[in-house]
């Protein structure tokens, strides 16, 4: 019981040791950052709503990789590359991008544009899309 007690408070000095706690607040922080960024551009500029879901979805994914490269990379001084580190970043970096893109997979991830048809009173019909009205919408917007 003794040992087992003695093994958590050196696992978790370890941990702030090589700086992994310390980079991963960061990285919880910088990705927070990230999404309210991406989400004020989807709703400024009428884009994609699964861009802020890719985002998020991305940034969970990878956290893998984060987490090896701070606890391998964290230690002071030159180290050598681990089989955990040649292994495991390209692992997860090759499983990121095929959950990625089996997710997202037939989603619309550009901007938000419709084709109406629309008929005058004479009977002839023009096709127009919601691109061209947005775009004078943003243009108007950000002069004012």
């Amino acid at each position: 019981m003794g040992q087992a007690s003695a093994v958590f408070p050196s696992f978790f000095k370890d941990l702030f040791k090589r700086q992994v706690l310390q980079v991963l607040v960061g990285y919880i922080a910088a990705c927070w950052s990230i999404t309210q960024f991406v989400d004020w551009l989807v709703n400024r500029y009428a884009l994609s709503p699964y861009l802020v879901d890719l985002w998020v979805d991305l940034s969970v994914l990878l956290l893998p990789t984060v987490l090896l490269l701070a606890y391998f990379r964290g230690e002071p001084g030159a180290t050598p590359w681990t089989w955990a580190e040649k292994i495991g970043i390209p692992l997860n970096l090759i499983l990121a991008a095929v959950i990625l893109f089996a997710a997202f997979q037939g989603k619309e991830l550009g901007a938000i544009i419709e084709t109406v048809t629309i008929q005058d009173s004479s009977g002839s019909t023009r096709q127009r899309s919601n691109k061209t009205i947005l775009h004078r919408t943003l243009w108007r917007s950000t002069l004012h």
